[in-house]
């Protein structure tokens, strides 16, 4: 299954745009929260919309594999969790 253009525009809204890297969890991150950027990085609005393409397919793999019978709004859920909490802490979630 892939995300919804609702489901993308939902984890967008909640990790909000930054051009600039920022200081994260373990390191920095930029656009919309793509991690591993170097403190100084600068991208445009096009990059990050390409890094977040890149980013998400490896979500939406994870909820597919653990939820295969998931509604298209369940799985844009939980796809926004897993973006935020991770693939392994969405596997390993009850």
């Amino acid at each position: 299954m892939r995300l919804s253009p609702s489901g993308r525009t939902l984890i967008k809204s909640f990790e909000g745009l930054s051009l600039k890297a920022y200081p994260d969890a373990n390191g920095y991150s930029i656009g919309y929260g793509h991690f591993g950027a170097s403190p100084g990085d600068v991208i445009t609005r096009e990059e990050a919309d390409r890094l977040f393409d890149q980013d998400v397919v490896k979500y939406e793999a994870a909820v597919s594999l653990k939820t295969p019978r998931a509604s298209q709004e369940q799985f844009d859920a939980m796809t926004s969790l897993a973006y935020n909490i991770g693939t392994g802490g969405f596997a390993d979630s009850t």
